[in-house]
């Protein structure tokens, strides 16, 4: 930047000092244009810069970046076109842009929001800490159900057990994600709140190029930042996307598709394995054939999306025919019999036979609706003072201590529905006379469904 053999071309350009100076000096030359500057000016500026030889057979990329706001949206934006040269001789124009809301909370209500969405992760927290701490034994609950085994473990042990279970890790990657983008996300508003406060503050038009350069540089390091929040964000979306299986393993039709994936995961590790090789052989030899005339094989990453889209049937066969007719036959047609014909069959034939391995191995295979009917119909009987589901799960367990426990001498007695019907009616302490006749029906109708 200092050079002396650039003449005052520089002049212009003043770095704030929170601009990082290795992004200018390690191989990048940057030139600033203000918008209040004559053309003739800019001009001459880029005549300078074509003398100068600032762009040659070295360079890599050019690119025209900057930043502006929209006053009736209240929106920065950070854009950036580039020029990217490559070895090869293509020239590959892009663009990008990185939107900032200077007020992302210009409502009240939007503060609600987040603030919900923050309570429920911390309300999942702290039901991963309950579990963690029943599992090891720190509670009542816990004490009473592991002395009820006979456990003599330590307490370490115990949390072992908890961290047993791969869904706890994707509950406890949500819960530290989520707060983590929570915390970045009002790091990135307080962060433009005061990059706003300053712009107001200088006059929105004002001359000092000191002060403008400081505000651009401020944009575009937040612009990073929104761009790395959104990489997570997404990153967030995928592990709610496999909290849902395990949602899923609460619906017994639902819990089919999670269990195909577990019955299916060891074979589609295996076929993967196979499928890279295969996939990557004819992705080199695409390069090899046609890498140097057409650009959609002239790299790796552009091969590798070229050879995907021809497994969804979508193929360019003129260009590559154009380039060698017997080649890309060859290659077209050994690519179609193996990859698309035959591996893509293998494929769906181990997805479907794990999906009828968990469909035979399920016990229950009510559906949605049926589960949702039996629930507000199993409430509705318990407002009017019949049994419930969890009630019978008490008197089932209190049934199993009394019968294993040495010091009972009485009979052994059958588990069906009159038995646990009786229970019932003892553990509530009233007579059948005292229940009314619909709920007697509805609650014997209901355990022998459940005891068939």
């Amino acid at each position: 930047i200092d050079d002396p053999a650039y003449g005052d071309m520089y002049a212009p350009f003043t770095v704030s000092d929170d601009a990082n100076d290795n992004d200018i000096l390690d191989g990048k030359f940057a030139q600033l244009f203000y918008w209040e500057q004559p053309v003739n000016e800019s001009i001459a500026k880029l005549d300078v810069l074509h003398k100068r030889g600032w762009i040659d057979d070295q360079t890599k990329t050019v690119s025209i970046s900057g930043a502006v706001y929209n006053p009736e949206l209240l929106v920065y934006t950070k854009f950036e076109i580039s020029f990217t040269f490559d070895r090869g001789g293509f020239v590959d124009c892009g663009y990008n842009s990185v939107s900032m809301l200077a007020d992302a909370y210009n409502e009240t209500w939007l503060w609600g929001l987040d603030a919900l969405w923050i309570l429920m992760v911390l309300s999942l927290a702290w039901s991963e800490v309950q579990e963690m701490r029943d599992t090891a034994g720190c509670t009542k609950k816990g004490l009473e159900h592991l002395e009820k085994q006979g456990d003599t473990r330590t307490t370490s042990e115990r949390y072992c057990d908890y961290w047993q279970d791969g869904w706890n890790y994707i509950d406890w990657a949500q819960v530290i994600l989520t707060l983590f983008l929570s915390c970045f996300w009002f790091w990135i508003y307080f962060d433009t709140q005061e990059v706003t406060a300053e712009y107001v503050n200088s006059g929105h038009n004002s001359t000092d190029n000191t002060e403008r350069n400081r505000i651009v540089w401020e944009l575009d390091r937040i612009g990073n930042d929104v761009a790395i929040y959104r990489t997570l964000a997404v990153l967030n979306l995928f592990v709610l996307m496999l909290r849902f299986f395990k949602a899923f393993l609460g619906q017994p039709r639902l819990a089919i598709i999670t269990r195909t994936f577990a019955v299916a995961a060891s074979d589609l590790f295996h076929f993967f394995i196979v499928f890279v090789c295969l996939f990557f052989t004819f992705v080199f030899a695409g390069m090899f054939i046609f890498g140097q005339h057409l650009y959609n094989y002239h790299s790796v990453h552009t091969a590798m999306a070229t050879a995907f889209n021809a497994l969804t049937g979508e193929y360019e066969w003129e260009e590559v025919e154009a380039v060698d007719l017997n080649l890309a036959i060859i290659w077209w047609w050994v690519f179609m019999l193996l990859m698309y014909l035959v591996v893509l069959n293998m494929l769906l034939a181990i997805v479907l036979n794990a999906y009828n391995t968990a469909k035979h191995t399920a016990t229950r295979r009510v559906t949605c609706w049926k589960q949702v009917l039996d629930a507000i119909q199993e409430n509705v009987a318990g407002c009017r003072g019949s049994i419930k589901l969890e009630q019978i799960q008490d008197i089932l367990e209190d049934f199993m201590e009394s019968s294993e426990d040495p010091e009972n001498d009485a009979e052994d007695e059958p588990i069906n529905a009159s038995t646990i019907f009786r229970l019932w009616r003892k553990s509530r302490r009233v007579g059948a006379h005292t229940i009314s006749k619909f709920a007697e029906d509805f609650a014997l109708e209901y355990l022998r469904s459940l005891t068939a």
